[in-house]
């Protein structure tokens, strides 16, 4: 029942959110998702591989979930219940990821509309807590059972011991962890493209769009996620589109074929003029240009900061500030 009211709830919004579109629409925006996005069109086995680089990344857990569930299973039948209700979990998890992107493709008549390797690889993180809740119930249990002073203690200090090493190993726990601390993430950029990021944080306003090409240095997304600005194209943000509307996936695709143009022409005079008009077409009122210092500047357009890697534009007339 709470199943058909969550998944009845989520194909409610999603049909208001998703615009009638034709076959035709839908096929191009299948196409689109397809060519820029090759790695998670269900034609592509690569997901497979990704798949098994998280359970990798977590091989600790699951070989101690394993342990885990043998010790469980070996408990009385009137006292597995932990291991009946885990187990009841991970159904359930491999029906919402299968199951609902199935019934999803069925109701939009479109057999692209959903991944379901994707949806079934980003759902294995709620795995995780079950899988914890499993080595956590086996060792109270344990420890429990046990009648000797010395061997409870032994227990206990086994789970902490296991627990600070999963905390330590962890990749995304750590990655937060460096991330919170930032000087550890800045240290691992050079100094130019750690400058222009927090020259974007600190000199732009709150409602600056930014259009930046990727130079191999650090991904777009750093604008977002560290100089906290908004993006005026993404090369990640197809991922959701890919779940929402077929149009506006279609305007992705545009902007993405014309986006790998400029990026394949060689650099010259002609090459920033055209990035300034494709960043106008966006409404983007600020460029992050990788090049050398600029001997000019594009009409319209003021320097905002500049070293020996980059320089940042702000373009006048475009954008939410303007």
């Amino acid at each position: 029942m709470a199943f058909v009211l969550v998944a009845g709830t989520f194909l409610w919004a999603f049909g208001r959110h998703q615009r009638p579109s034709s076959p035709a629409v839908a096929e191009q925006a299948y196409w689109v998702q397809d060519r820029f996005y090759r790695f998670e069109s269900t034609s592509q086995p690569v997901s497979y591989p990704v798949l098994l680089e998280l359970c990798s990344e977590q091989r600790l857990l699951f070989v101690s979930a394993l342990a885990a569930m043998a010790i469980l299973w070996r408990l009385p039948p009137g006292n597995r219940s932990v291991w009946r209700l885990t187990l009841v979990w991970l159904l359930g998890i491999l029906l919402v990821s299968v199951g609902l992107p199935l019934l999803i493709q069925l109701v939009a008549g479109n057999p692209h509309t959903t991944n379901t390797q994707r949806i079934l690889i980003r759902n294995l993180r709620f795995v995780l807590p079950l899988l914890l809740t499993q080595c956590v119930w086996a060792l109270a249990t344990l420890r429990k059972a046990s009648r000797r002073p010395g061997t409870r203690r032994a227990i206990l200090a086994c789970g902490l011991f296991l627990t600070a090493l999963w905390l330590r190993v962890n990749p995304p726990l750590r990655w937060q962890q460096e991330l919170a601390r930032g000087g550890e993430w800045g240290r691992s950029r050079d100094p130019d493209t750690l400058a222009i990021l927090q020259a974007i944080k600190k000199q732009t306003p709150l409602t600056a769009r930014l259009l930046s090409f990727e130079d191999g240095r650090f991904e777009t997304s750093a604008i977002r996620y560290f100089s906290l600005r908004s993006l005026a194209y993404c090369y990640k943000d197809v991922g959701p589109l890919g779940h929402t509307n077929d149009r506006a996936l279609l305007r992705w695709g545009a902007a993405q074929a014309k986006y790998e143009d400029l990026r394949s022409r060689p650099r010259d005079e002609g090459l920033l003029e055209a990035a300034v008009a494709f960043a106008r077409e966006l409404e983007a009122d600020h460029l992050l240009v990788h090049a050398p210092p600029l001997r000019s500047l594009p009409r319209g357009a003021s320097l905002v900061f500049e070293n020996n890697s980059y320089s940042l534009l702000h373009l006048r007339g475009t954008g939410p500030g303007n």
